[in-house]
């Protein structure tokens, strides 16, 4: 180890190296004179036959190199000087494919940080492999509606030994009222062991205990900056959510991304209020125990879920209970998206690694004279090859270096305008790390080693070079051959995108002119919350409900008589809005099935 490091610190130090080098092989040339002069030797005989003894200076100070430091490490340095000299003298090639491996390497970037931070990066939850949803499954039609009956969530936290947590919440955006101001923020109503799940400790406070029940709330750190100043004054504040009032207890860290958008979760019953088991209108969300695998927490759901179909054969016959991967439910709608888009931008960097091959098959074409005379010279085919190679790679990480800021600037296009048009999950975990640069370092290297592999093999024919040396800048019919061949691949791989791409604009054109079933020009929608608190189940509860709907229908009214409005409406969830419900029904003397539906007055279809 200590000749490793002295070898290794040697050829850092070249200069200082070669000098005692030379001290040393002119002490023991002029020891071997005066052992030959002592024999009798004049003195110029003794120099030269010293000389021959010696084997020759510099071959004895080649062997001594190679014994004291790395000559490869020597030969890197002085064809990495070589390939900066070559490459600033063609300004033209070097700008080219720079450019070309930048764009290139930036959209493969790019798509690499949006995939890798939707997709690829685990959750940033303690135990995030045993987070699952627990949803019902149709076993007639395999529908497995978003969300889950009360009366199912009570029965399935009875199970023991399945969940270290589990937690119901509901909820949406909703009116956020504080001493002097209001918000209109995503709000969740959650079980207390909602926090539980996911094992994120606030920044401040603490989480909910059993204690708290419809009397606390957590809020994200942005809420609290926002409307307090700081995570500490927004403690013990108390803030208004359908005419309750809840403590604030614990402030949650940004990495706290679920469900997306919400800002407040306030602590529900310990029960879903609406204990039905038609209405769809809770989602459970649940840590797997230590030990339980999801197929064993399926065998318990399903056994389960015969039991209360046989209690319940009205409501329960036809569903059972299975559990999904949380990571699932997020990206399961964007992530065949994601992958096809991965595999276009691909196909972008084939044909920039096509086209830097062509131009470094012309560039070494018309260097065919150099590489001649390196070679008749004594140039090895290694130091050929490796002078080729770290030109690629000189190229390799310049087109690298443009390429992470093209994909800064194409990743923040992606999720300004994107965003509005396909919903991206986790989009706060999507930015340039270490491991996107990894990707970017790697996929600039593999697109200029790839890209020199046709030059050096043309490179390697050294005798077909020395031969063909006479008319420089002449190209064998190989050399044409190949980069025809280079031409054709980029046509061809051009072609495959330039037909996808028309048909995913024909496909969207497609997608904004189907009719909708509605007239949708002189159309405006705005959004309001009359809230209510309690269950429409008891008087007082059904009261509250009543007076919200009321509320609603003043608005309607005084909308009706505004200037310039022909009809005023009011709908629970528009078929391309924020909000639905979905629940139970039948058709008389048939099963009773699971669906969306929407509660409306009947203005909205004039």
């Amino acid at each position: 180890m200590r000749r490793f490091l002295h070898r290794l610190w040697n050829a850092f130090r070249r200069a200082r190296s070669e000098h005692e080098l030379d001290r040393e092989i002119s002490f023991h040339l002029r020891l071997i004179e005066d052992e030959y002069r002592r024999r009798g030797l004049s003195d110029e005989e003794a120099h030269r036959t010293a000389r021959l003894a010696l084997g020759g200076i510099e071959q004895t100070k080649e062997l001594h190199r190679q014994a004291r430091s790395f000559l490869w490490i020597d030969d890197l340095k002085r064809d990495v000087r070589y390939a900066l000299r070559t490459l600033t003298k063609s300004t033209g090639f070097t700008f080219a494919v720079i450019v070309i491996l930048g764009i290139g390497v930036g959209a493969n970037t790019a798509m690499f940080s949006v995939l890798d931070g939707v997709i690829l990066k685990p959750l940033e939850y303690v135990d995030a492999d045993r987070i699952v949803r627990v949803q019902t499954r149709s076993t007639t039609t395999g529908r497995m509606p978003d969300a889950i009956p009360g009366g199912d969530e009570i029965d399935i936290r009875r199970l023991d030994g399945m969940f270290d947590a589990l937690a119901y919440y509901h909820g949406g955006e909703m009116g956020v009222q504080m001493a002097d101001h209001a918000e209109f923020d995503g709000v969740r109503l959650v079980h207390p062991d909602f926090f539980r799940v996911f094992g994120i400790p606030p920044v401040a406070g603490r989480i909910f205990t059993i204690q708290d029940a419809q009397q606390s709330a957590i809020v994200g750190v942005g809420f609290a900056r926002r409307n307090f100043g700081s995570p500490d004054v927004a403690l013990g504040r108390s803030i208004f959510i359908e005419n309750r009032s809840y403590t604030i207890v614990g402030i949650m860290p940004d990495s706290m991304q679920y469900p997306a958008g919400v800002q407040v979760w306030a602590a529900g019953a310990l029960e879903p209020e609406n204990k039905n088991r038609s209405g769809y209108n809770y989602r459970i969300v649940a840590k797997l125990a230590p030990g339980v695998s999801m197929q064993a927490a399926d065998a318990r759901l399903g056994a389960l879920a015969n039991e209360l179909a046989t209690t319940y054969p009205d409501a329960n016959s036809k569903r059972t209970f299975v559990t999904v991967p949380l990571r699932d439910t997020l990206t399961g709608n964007v992530r065949p998206t994601l992958y096809i888009m991965m595999g276009a931008v691909s196909f972008v960097l084939l044909i920039a690694c096509a086209n830097v091959a062509n131009l470094t098959l012309a560039r070494s074409s018309a260097r065919s004279r150099e590489m001649a005379v390196r070679a008749a010279l004594g140039a090895r085919r290694r130091h050929l090859l490796g002078q080729l190679l770290t030109e690629s790679v000189v190229l390799g990480l310049a087109g690298g270096a443009v390429g992470i800021v093209v994909a800064r600037l194409a990743t923040a296009a992606l999720l300004n305008i994107g965003s509005r048009y396909v919903p991206v999950p986790r989009v706060n975990e999507i930015h340039i790390d270490w491991r996107v640069l990894f990707f970017a370092a790697a996929a600039s290297m593999l697109t200029a080693i790839l890209s020199g592999l046709v030059p050096m093999r043309q490179t390697s024919k050294i005798r077909d070079a020395i031969s063909g040396a006479g008319s420089r800048g002449s190209v064998g019919a190989g050399t044409s051959r190949m980069r025809s061949a280079l031409v054709v691949a980029q046509i061809a791989l051009s072609f495959v995108l330039a037909i996808n791409a028309g048909l995913l604009v024909r496909s969207f054109m497609a997608l904004t002119n189907v009719a909708l079933g509605f007239r949708e020009d002189h159309l405006l929608v705005a959004y309001a919350h009359a809230p209510a608190r309690g269950s429409i189940f008891d008087q007082s509860g059904l009261q509250n409900y009543l007076r919200a709907g009321q509320a609603i229908d003043d608005i309607v009214e005084r909308l009706r008589h505004v200037p310039d409005v022909s009809a005023a409406g009011a709908v629970m969830g528009l078929p391309t809005g924020q909000y639905d419900s979905s629940g139970a029904y039948a058709v008389e003397g048939k099963h009773s099935t699971t669906g969306d539906f929407r509660l409306c007055l009947r203005p909205v279809f004039d």
